[in-house]
This record gives structure tokens, sequence and C-alpha cells, in this order.
């Protein structure tokens, strides 16, 4: 019984032994392969080299006092960048966009200088103090679809036209070709023009007299008609007659 007992005891001691032996193996394995993963980036220098490029304990306090610069790689290669301030990278089959035509503003007329309304382009409106590039556009389009303009006043009819941008506007137009006009008597049932002053009931009511009464051969007839009033007749004169 005791010598079982001194074996059981034995048998401990090696085991404890052998654990402490393997324990200080694998710490010195541990630390050799930490230094060869610490000296592996100075391959291809000398032993001395290598032991120089360590950090020091001056170097160490420096770094920790935040004095201390790493040392300067090389510059990587940069994209190749233009030297305008928008900072447009380029290559050799990339000039970057076209430049862009600079257009100068146009000169403004001067008192007593004027232009026809009805063959002024938007550029040569745009000389016109008070008409900038949107209402010269407006211009343009209503005069189209009115056929053209028959008096200067009719430019109070602009959409977004003020009348103090009118009165300022008004001096430097005249009325030189003359507008279009439709015959009254040439128009058809089915092909009443678009105008603006024609609104949709208008246009089925003259339809409908076309229809019922032949062409329309006169002002008394359309008069006759009560979609149509004097007001009407004035305005449509200038764009519709009778041959």
């Amino acid at each position: 019984m005791n010598s079982f007992k001194r074996g059981r005891t034995e048998t401990w001691v090696l085991i404890a032994v052998s654990l402490i032996i393997l324990s200080a193996i694998g710490k010195v394995l541990w630390d050799n392969n930490y230094q060869a993963q610490s000296l592996a980036p100075l391959a291809g220098q000398t032993v001395s080299e290598q032991m120089a490029a360590l950090p020091t304990d001056s170097t160490q306090k420096q770094t920790n006092s935040g004095t201390y610069a790493p040392p300067v790689q090389p510059d990587k290669p940069r994209k190749d960048v233009s030297s305008t301030s928008q900072g447009v990278e380029l290559s050799a089959d990339y000039v970057g966009a076209p430049e862009r035509p600079q257009y100068a503003s146009q000169p403004k007329l001067q008192a007593g200088q004027r232009i026809d309304l009805n063959s002024a382009d938007t550029l040569t409106l745009q000389q016109v103090p008070g008409i900038g590039p949107s209402f010269a556009r407006r211009i343009v389009k209503y005069r189209d679809q009115l056929g053209g303009y028959y008096t200067v006043l009719q430019l109070q009819e602009i959409f977004g036209m003020e009348l103090d941008r009118y009165q300022r506007i008004k001096p430097f137009f005249y009325i030189g070709v003359k507008n279009y006009s439709t015959p009254f008597d040439a128009l058809r049932s089915d092909s009443i023009p678009s105008h603006p002053y024609l609104n949709y009931r208008q246009q089925a009511a003259l339809a409908r007299s076309i229809r019922k009464n032949g062409a329309i051969d006169s002002w008394h007839r359309i008069m006759s008609l009560e979609e149509f009033n004097r007001d009407d007749s004035v305005r449509l004169s200038h764009y519709f007659h009778f041959e």
C-alpha cells in the first residue's frame, strides 16, 4: 500500500516537472519567433546595420515626447493633374473638355435708338435696357403666336410684364414689318386657327357658323354670335380680314 502511494507521488512530481520544462521551451520559441518577425524588414542588411536600426532608449523617449519623426518614405507616383485651378485629371488620351466660348454681353441701346419689334431676334432684344434673355424669349414666343405685333402697346400682354418695365422699354420699339393677317372667308369649320385672341368657345362658335351658313363673309356675321363683342372685333381685325 505504501509503495502504491509512493508511486502516485512520483508520477505527479514527474508531470509537474514536465509542464515546467515545456513552458520554458515554449517561451524560448515564442521570443525567437518575435525577434525573427521584427528583423524581417531588415533582410539584406548586415548584423551591425540591423542592430543600428533597432530603436534605442533615447529614440523611445523622443517618440513618447512627440518629437520623433519616422524616416521619410519615398514618394509614390502621383496621377497626372493639370495645372488649372479646377484640378482636372488628364492622361495621354484625355485632354479635358473643350473650352466653352465666352459671349460678351450685348451693348445696350442709348436713348433715342429704336428697333423693329417684329423683326428683332432675342439677341437684339437684349440690347434694350430692362430686357434680359428670359423676357427676350417671351417677346419672340408671343410674337410667333400672334403672327406679329400690330402695336408696341401689346408688350403689356407679355407674361410677367410689369408697368415699370413696360414704360422703360416702350420707347426703344417701333412696328416696321407688318403682322400677318388671315382671310376670314378662307376659314373652314375643321381648320379654325389657334390664336391668342380666339378662345376655345369662340373657335367652336365660328366652326358651327361655317357648318350652318357657309363661309363667314362679314364682321356683322361674326358680331351676331354671342361669343363675340366689340372689343373682340377690334383685336381680331388686325389678324383677320375679308377679301
